[in-house]
């Protein structure tokens, strides 16, 4: 079975991931922020959860738009 893909839905699976991916990550990090006595670990979870949200908001810009916000 052959599945053909255009543009269109090769960006709406991208959006769909990147929309749960911004949601996990989103959680993760209010998880760790709520966490008295950090681990270093954990310091450097949140550290990169910081860097991770700003390029999947990036991603989301691309793909979604610029009011990508208001549309997840």
């Amino acid at each position: 079975m052959q599945v053909e893909l255009n543009n269109e839905a090769v960006d709406g699976l991208v959006k769909s991931i990147l929309t749960q991916d911004y949601a996990g990550l989103v959680e993760d990090t209010e998880r760790l922020k709520t966490l008295a006595n950090k681990t270093d670990a954990q310091l450097r979870d949140l550290e990169n959860n910081y860097r991770y949200l700003e390029a999947i908001e990036t991603a989301l810009e691309y793909y979604v738009g610029p009011n990508w916000k208001e549309q997840i």
